[in-house]
């Protein structure tokens, strides 16, 4: 079943892009380069749609039985007297495994932006951000931690000129180490590390050994190749590790180095991706424009958390939250919802049921991030 016909078959639009995750607001001067009148903003009239196919943002899923929403859908937007915000997951996915509890990331292939289209004169009833009813139902519990996450993937070369595996950074023999630096304050707790690695050595044996913090935590060894037509290209290897808290305790960072080895001439390996994922407390680096946040081991039937979400500090002096932060629910990306809290400058809280995973932005419509305005918009 189809609709008649697109959203996009009458009245005026414009597209605007995202590159990461955030929340975006769009003013009365952006919105005026983009050929609309600005003058006064149709805070009332103005709508943001989305291309819905996968929900959450990401690629286009390769299950041909997956429902999807037909046509650009509307998304929900919070207005002001001359800009509007709204909420985008960007070009990129992460996909929780419930099993497991474990985030993976997955990488768009084929666009590094996502797409919003932006009108003020379509049929039907603008959406805007509804607020949640206020949670009074007594807690049993205090959450002052969250489930942090974190993936480097750098999509370089594909090793075969076809198919959809990319590999990132290069190891050879005059350059076998690479560092990695990933900010991590707060940390309460160990960390879980994902690494996948590809390796081309013909003859011999090959192998990466990775370290956090100078301490060893992998050492992957993989079989070499023969080179022969109808042998593997490469062989690859991924690796999930838990890493002890003691690693990282001592340092607002995480230094990754990883060596890869191998005695065959013109041997060569590759980094395709990692990740890290663990608990942090609730306090917002200073250097962002917005704090995301879930915790993996709230989840719990019949169950009522308080969150509480400390202002950080600036160095070493204590920060207060500007009075109109917003706390919103970004659990459906496609519905996000506004949280009722208590701010009291040094502290935000605020109650909630954790009977599923809920993902929440924290943020300051003064911080929000700019959109792209292509110059064919």
């Amino acid at each position: 079943m189809y609709a008649p016909n697109s959203v996009l078959a009458t009245g005026q639009w414009v597209k605007i892009g995202v590159t990461q995750e955030g929340i975006y607001k769009l003013d009365a001067t952006q919105l005026s380069s983009l050929g609309f009148s600005a003058n006064p903003f149709p805070a009332a009239s103005i709508r943001v749609f989305t291309n819905a196919a996968n929900n959450s943002g990401g690629m286009l899923s390769e299950k041909i039985d997956n429902s999807y929403i037909d046509d650009l859908i509307e998304i929900p937007i919070e207005t002001g007297s001359n800009y509007l915000l709204f909420y985008a997951p960007g070009p990129h996915q992460w996909q929780y495994d419930t099993p497991t509890k474990r985030f993976n990331f997955i990488k768009n292939l084929y666009s590094d932006t996502a797409w919003y289209f932006i009108t003020i004169n379509a049929i039907g009833s603008p959406k805007r951000i509804t607020t949640l009813a206020a949670e009074n139902r007594p807690s049993s519990s205090i959450v002052n931690t969250y489930t942090h996450r974190y993936a480097h993937e750098n999509a370089r070369f594909n090793l075969l000129s076809s198919g959809k595996e990319w590999v990132g950074e290069s190891f050879t023999t005059p350059n076998p180490t690479k560092l990695f630096n990933v900010s991590w304050t707060n940390a309460t707790g160990p960390i879980q590390l994902f690494t996948h690695f590809t390796s081309r050595s013909l003859g011999a044996n090959a192998n990466f050994a990775v370290s956090i913090n100078d301490q060893s935590v992998q050492t992957i060894n993989l079989v070499g190749v023969t080179g022969g037509l109808l042998d593997e290209y490469a062989r690859d290897a991924q690796t999930f590790t838990p890493i002890a808290s003691s690693s990282i305790s001592n340092s607002n960072s995480i230094a990754l180095k990883m060596q890869y080895g191998s005695t065959a001439n013109g041997a060569e390996g590759w980094l395709n991706r990692f990740s890290i994922q663990g608990q942090r407390r609730l306090i917002p680096d200073n250097n962002t424009s917005s704090f995301y946040f879930r915790n993996t081991q709230l989840i719990h039937s019949d169950s009522i958390a308080e969150y509480r979400i400390s202002a950080p500090l600036n160095n070493g002096s204590p920060t207060v939250f500007p009075a109109d932060t917003r706390v919103w629910n970004i659990s459906n990306p496609l519905n996000p919802q506004q949280v009722v809290i208590a701010n009291n400058g040094s502290e935000i809280t605020f109650k909630a049921s954790v009977e599923i995973l809920k993902d929440y932005a924290l943020f300051n419509p003064s911080q929000a991030l700019t959109p792209i305005i292509p110059s064919n918009a």
